[in-house]
């Protein structure tokens, strides 16, 4: 799904969260891995640029693209795009990676009202 032409509504600076972090102490814009047993990528804690809402998304419903934070090493792992973004669950932007930043978009015809 490309979403270049859709409006910005929301930006903060991509903020990966340590996995000793509470999810529930995530700030907008911040994101936490989750995996398995250190690879195997599960999905992410993401807390909407927007409102800040915090909820899971899998990797199997989203498709995220990683690459390593560290030249060399497998970790940790930085987030840098998403095939399919999803939408927030509380205000209803699409959720998206821009460079390093997380921004909430504009669904095409208006966000869905909480």
């Amino acid at each position: 799904m490309s979403t270049d032409n859709l409006e910005v509504i929301a930006s903060r600076p991509l903020i990966m969260a340590e996995a000793s972090r509470c999810v529930q102490k995530l700030i907008p814009g911040e994101v936490k891995r989750v995996q398995a047993t250190r690879d195997p990528l599960i999905g992410y804690h993401l807390a909407c640029p927007k409102c800040g809402f915090r909820a899971s998304y899998s990797e199997r419903e989203v498709g995220y693209a990683e690459e390593p934070l560290l030249p060399g090493k497998a970790f940790p792992k930085l987030l840098t795009g998403m095939t399919r973004p999803p939408l927030c669950y509380f205000c209803g932007h699409i959720i998206a990676v821009r460079g390093r930043e997380l921004v909430a978009l504009r669904p095409e015809g208006g966000a869905r009202l909480p």
